[in-house]
């Protein structure tokens, strides 16, 4: 089981590698929005889904 620091870090790290994938597909925007929702989960799975939502958002542009 991780401690808890470690289920932090871990999101942290989900959270900027979301915002640079966002980034890169030049989505700046949604880099920001994707973000201030992420840095209140801790959850992984929570976050990949969000990240998700946030690549499907970009397609449908």
């Amino acid at each position: 089981m991780l401690e808890p620091r470690d289920v932090a870090a871990q999101a942290e790290g989900l959270r900027r590698q979301g915002m640079s994938v966002l980034r890169a597909l030049g989505e700046r925007s949604l880099a920001r929005e994707f973000s201030r929702r992420a840095v209140a989960m801790e959850n992984p799975e929570a976050l990949a889904a969000l990240l998700l939502e946030y690549l499907l958002r970009r397609k449908s542009r």
